[in-house]
């Protein structure tokens, strides 16, 4: 069930909003705050949202923006790095500072047409649906990247860093040790075979204890199964 969070000091328009979106898809969760206090204290809460509707001017009459303030606190945790937020504001100045210090991903002036704001909900309510699978961040080369785990076929460590190997791409990732990525990854889903290699059990094709490798599936090298690995390795076969 998606959650999001909307931050507001109209309680008409945020009423509206929450209309339009549960309009869509009445399984969402929906949260509105009035103050930047109250929207900081829910973000640094267990909650995850998966995307955000933001005022910018909280306090009407002034040239208070909180509202972007908030944004860039969003985008302060990792796990809000992609994120969606979206800007519903009456300041049209702030456009082009709102993109380039949070990366928003729209820009909307009001007043505004409900069908706009229902047709640009309905579009991340598919979106989350498809997302729905487990991911990561990783960052190559000062950008951050988002990668389906389910894609990762196995993990190799590499000097200062590890190797990444996807279905259909590698990626490095420097000052990242494996023991560190296996804290990122779902439990029971990776195994350790050797120091080197951390592998996906979906992609397993076979393995050989007697020669102690393992074979993955599209890759042509077996992986070696490290000795301090054999046992854990044949219990894993038979779980």
């Amino acid at each position: 069930m998606a959650n999001v969070l909307i931050l507001e000091d109209s309680a008409d328009t945020a009423a509206t909003l929450e209309r339009i979106i549960k309009a869509i898809q009445d399984q969402v969760h929906v949260f509105s705050f009035s103050t930047y206090e109250e929207a900081k204290i829910s973000l640094e809460s267990d909650m995850t949202f998966d995307f955000f509707f933001l005022d910018i001017n909280l306090v009407k009459g002034t040239s208070d923006a909180s509202g972007l303030t908030f944004a860039k606190e969003i985008r302060k945790q990792e796990r809000y790095e992609f994120t969606p937020i979206i800007f519903l504001t009456s300041i049209a100045e702030m456009e082009l500072i709102s993109f380039r210090e949070t990366q928003c991903y729209r820009y909307i002036i009001k007043p505004f047409q409900a069908e706009e704001i229902y047709e640009l909900a309905r579009k991340l309510l598919s979106h989350y649906k498809k997302e729905e699978e487990p991911q990561m961040v990783v960052k190559k080369d000062g950008i951050n990247y988002r990668i389906n785990i389910k894609e990762i076929v196995f993990v190799s460590a590499v000097p200062r860093g590890v190797k990444i190997h996807l279905k259909d791409d590698e990626i490095i990732v420097k000052y990242l040790t494996l023991t560190q990525l296996m804290k990122k990854l779902p439990e029971g889903m990776f195994f350790q075979c050797h120091r080197m290699f951390v592998i996906n059990r979906d992609y397993i094709e076979y393995v050989d204890m007697v020669n102690q490798v393992v074979k993955m599936t599209g890759c042509k090298d077996v992986i070696e199964i490290g000795v301090t690995y054999k046992q854990e390795m044949r219990k894993m076969m038979y779980e």
